[in-house]
């Protein structure tokens, strides 16, 4: 039971981070630059907000930082505006869509640990590379497809991959670097 709370906040926060790309990226190809940037900062913010809320929830003892938060704001905007450059540009492709998704999951570790003080996790990049990769390819796939349907399909795939990776750190005792050793409840689940 607690697996699957831990995915529903999970859950929620993917969502401010989709839907604010998605939307965003629907005014990026209009031409509509300021709505599309409006929609990017707002998910950002959003989904920084939810994170430090529901993360402590997934992580027993974790605290997001105000530094980590606004961290977390810059680097998911900057990421939202490369990514609809990328997707917009004409030599993109299925092919680079994978190496694009890699590229954006380290930058985005490194933004994240950086500004969280935490070492480079690159186990976390590769999870993070997985969920980014398929997602570029589904907004590829799915390009003529409503918004909802790329939504529901980018956000079940990612709260799905970054979900199971942090039930895998939870159940192995692989726990944030931001976390002391006594700040984890131990247990059956542990940590």
């Amino acid at each position: 039971m607690l697996a699957v709370k831990r995915m529903l906040w999970e859950l929620a926060q993917n969502v401010p981070l989709i839907a604010g790309f998605l939307v965003a990226f629907h005014f990026w190809e209009r031409g509509q630059w300021p709505a599309a940037l409006g929609c990017m900062v707002l998910g950002s913010a959003l989904a920084a907000v939810v994170i430090a809320i529901t993360e402590p929830l997934i992580f027993p003892g974790h605290k997001e930082t105000p530094r980590a938060m606004v961290g977390n704001v810059v680097a998911f905007s900057a990421l939202m505006v490369a990514g609809a450059l990328y997707l917009s540009a004409g030599w993109s492709s299925w092919w680079t869509d994978l190496l694009a998704g890699l590229v954006v999951a380290v930058a985005l570790a490194l933004a994240q640990e950086a500004a969280a003080r935490e070492r480079f996790g690159f186990v976390r990049s590769l999870w993070l590379g997985a969920s980014c990769s398929v997602s570029l390819l589904l907004i590829r796939y799915l390009r003529d497809a409503s918004l909802l349907v790329q939504f529901l399909a980018v956000v079940a795939w990612f709260t799905l991959v970054m979900g199971v990776y942090k039930e895998i750190r939870i159940r192995t005792g692989w726990i944030p670097a931001t976390a002391g050793d006594g700040d984890l409840a131990a247990g059956p689940e542990g940590g």
